[in-house]
């Protein structure tokens, strides 16, 4: 079992020539520093993970997952949960605070389950993803 990395070459673009593409193989037991785009830097950080092998990277299990597809509802959310709630905006809102240079973006979101009061600190653009 192997993988394939495939980089462009820049001869003959000038010419309208085909860009000409260069392979090396890899294998699982390849060092993750033969990958491209990983260098010295991102070899040591992947290795404090135990990942020194494409094999070690393919078999890395990521340390949460959060399914963002399922949504829930307001009524059952309890503080600390990791949720996607689905809602609408009922009011949103920048508060600024003078001579501090900080703002406080609200918003209230509601459904048949509750209403949901959120609260970003220095955020303003916030208010630009979402419509009343």
């Amino acid at each position: 079992m192997g993988c394939l990395s495939l980089s462009k070459g820049n001869a003959g673009r000038a010419s309208g020539e085909r860009a000409l593409l260069t392979a090396a193989m890899l294998t699982v037991d390849s060092n993750v520093s033969e990958l491209s785009g990983v260098g010295p830097e991102k070899t040591r950080l992947l290795a404090k993970l135990g990942i020194e092998t494409v094999e070690d990277l393919l078999l890395h299990a990521p340390r949460k997952y959060e399914d963002r597809r399922r949504f829930a509802s307001m009524g059952e959310i309890k503080e600390g949960d990791a949720v996607t709630v689905c809602g609408e905006v009922i009011t949103l809102g920048i508060k600024s605070f003078r001579g501090r240079g900080k703002s406080l973006f609200e918003l209230v979101l509601e459904d048949d389950g509750g209403r949901l009061f959120c609260r970003w600190w220095n955020a303003p653009y916030m208010k630009g993803q979402f419509k009343k």
